[in-house]
Order: structure tokens, then C-alpha cells, then sequence
């Protein structure tokens, strides 16, 4: 299965945001912190260069603690603060608002000249799709300001949102980029759900998945599904386990391997299938 997907949409984003780069005092970078380094658009990095930024890893509740707190040390450097967060928790937003405005070089550059400024602080949020950039502006701005969505694709065109907290927010949609050199990229963004379902085979994706838990987190899936892993050749049969234990029948009495396999990664997005982390800091290097 080849993963891919860079609309059109996407390729006018990347020049908004060159474009409007310079009006900005800092950049919010959102990451999935169960694929920190596949969900960091090599493009969009490039384009920012030196740009003071906050790195900030989504979804914390869904990745692995041990390893979330090894890469937010990692992400850190003289230009880049980096913080784990809880789009869901009540006020973990506001950590990443008191690290913008530590961040910000109009508040840095005027410090330095002993002025007080008023204005706010302009920041760019990006992200790619489905990372949680609608949510956190909500958030911030305490109000419904940017559409929201359990999928990719749903911020089309950016927006400018004033906050109280002396903060002006650039939304932007969600940017992938046109190739990725290495498939295993390209199906953590799938799996994670930064990649339309409709044009990725669910089984192939739930296969990759269910091989990577074997691996890595046998106890997890031990936990959620209540099978013998020592008794399992591999992940179809797992996944075909799964189908017949929980009676997933195709209309003539078959095994409806589609079927188990959505649900599968379904269950996975959810958190039901425990904290997990797709990329460990000490097997992929930036």
C-alpha cells in the first residue's frame, strides 16, 4: 500500500504561510506525540529556519509518558521551546500560552530596549491535519472561533483570532507534503488520521498496526482483545481473531476482515488499546 495525499489546498497553504511568516512574533508547531517526527513537515521546517517556535505534542493522553518526555527534551533548542499537552484537559492550553509569550521575539526585542509594548502578540499555529490546531485555538480564544473535526481537511483557508490573553492567532489548515520518502511516514500519518481513510486500505494499515503492537506493546493488545499472542502466527490471524470473537460477519457468514480492521484502528485513535508511542527517539533521528 502506497501512502500519499497532498491536495491542492495544501500547496496554496505552503505559500500563505511564507507569505505571512514575517507578520508573525512566534510560531506554535503542532506535533502528534505518538509521531513526533513523521507528523513535522519537512517543508514547512524549512520554511521557518530560524523563527522562534514553540513545539508543541498533541494528544499526550494517547501516547506513551516515558517516551512523550524523552522527545519534548529532544525537540529543545536555542530557538525552540517544546511542551507535551492534553488538548482535552481543561487548562493544560494555557502552558503553552505562558511559553509563547516567553518566546515571542517582539516581547524579547523590546525587552531589551526597556519598552513596554500593548500590542499583541501574533502567532502562527501550524500543524499537519487532524493534529488538534482547531482545538488548541478554541481553547485559547474560549470560544468556537475555528471549525473542528475528527478528520483531516477540515480548516480550508486561514483566519486571523484575537484572544484575551493579548495573543493573535493565524490559523492554518493543515499542510502534508508532496512525497514521502519513507512509506513508514506515510502510514503513521494514516494510522494516526492525518491521511483521508477513503483513499488508504484500512486493512493493510490495520496489518502494519497490529505488527507493530505485537512488537512493541503485546501486553496491550493482550488487554483490549483477550488473545494469546503466544498462539498467534501474526497480524492477520490476529486481526481474523478478532473478527470471530467479536462475531464481525460479513452478510453471507464470513469474516469480515474490513470491518475488524476499521475497528481495529479505530479503537487505536481512541486510546482503548493503551498509551502508544509509533516512534521511539532511539530508532529515528531527526
Amino acid at each position: 500500500m502506497h501512502y500519499q495525499w497532498y491536495p491542492g489546498h495544501m500547496v496554496k497553504t505552503k505559500a500563505l504561510i511564507k507569505e505571512n511568516l514575517k507578520l508573525c512574533d512566534v510560531v506554535v508547531e503542532l506535533l502528534d506525540g505518538r509521531i513526533p517526527i513523521s507528523s513535522r513537515n519537512p517543508d514547512i521546517n524549512n520554511i521557518l529556519g530560524d523563527k522562534q517556535k514553540v513545539v508543541v505534542l498533541t494528544k499526550s493522553d494517547l501516547a506513551d509518558p516515558i517516551k512523550t518526555k524523552a522527545w519534548v527534551e529532544h525537540l529543545k533548542d536555542s530557538n525552540t521551546e517544546a511542551i507535551a499537552i492534553n488538548l482535552n484537559s481543561a487548562n493544560q492550553w494555557k502552558r503553552v500560552v505562558e511559553k509563547v509569550k516567553q518566546s515571542s521575539t517582539l516581547k524579547s526585542k523590546y525587552k531589551r530596549l526597556n519598552i513596554k509594548v500593548n500590542k499583541p502578540t501574533r502567532v502562527m499555529v501550524l500543524g499537519v491535519p487532524n493534529v488538534g490546531k482547531s482545538t488548541f485555538i478554541n481553547k485559547v480564544a474560549s470560544r468556537t472561533a475555528a471549525k473542528t473535526g475528527d478528520r483531516p481537511g477540515v480548516t480550508k483557508q486561514k483566519q486571523w483570532i484575537r484572544t484575551k490573553e493579548k495573543i493573535e492567532l493565524m490559523d492554518t489548515p493543515g499542510v502534508l507534503w508532496p512525497k514521502f520518502d519513507d512509506q513508514e511516514i506515510g502510514f503513521r500519518l494514516a494510522v494516526t488520521g492525518a491521511i483521508k481513510d477513503e483513499i488508504v486500505n484500512i486493512e493493510d494499515m490495520a496489518n502494519r498496526l497490529v505488527s507493530f503492537l505485537i512488537k512493541e506493546y503485546p501486553c496491550n493488545l493482550q488487554k483490549r482483545y483477550d488473545i494469546n499472542l503466544d498462539r498467534i502466527v501474526g497480524p492477520n490471524e490476529f486481526i481474523q481473531q478478532v473478527a470471530g470473537n467479536r462475531k464481525i460477519l460479513q452478510s453471507q457468514g464470513n469474516l469480515d476482515i474490513e470491518k475488524a480492521s476499521e475497528i481495529i484502528v479505530r479503537e487505536f485513535r481512541k486510546g482503548l488499546l493503551g498509551n502508544v508511542t509509533l516512534e521511539d527517539i532511539d530508532k529515528i533521528t531527526t
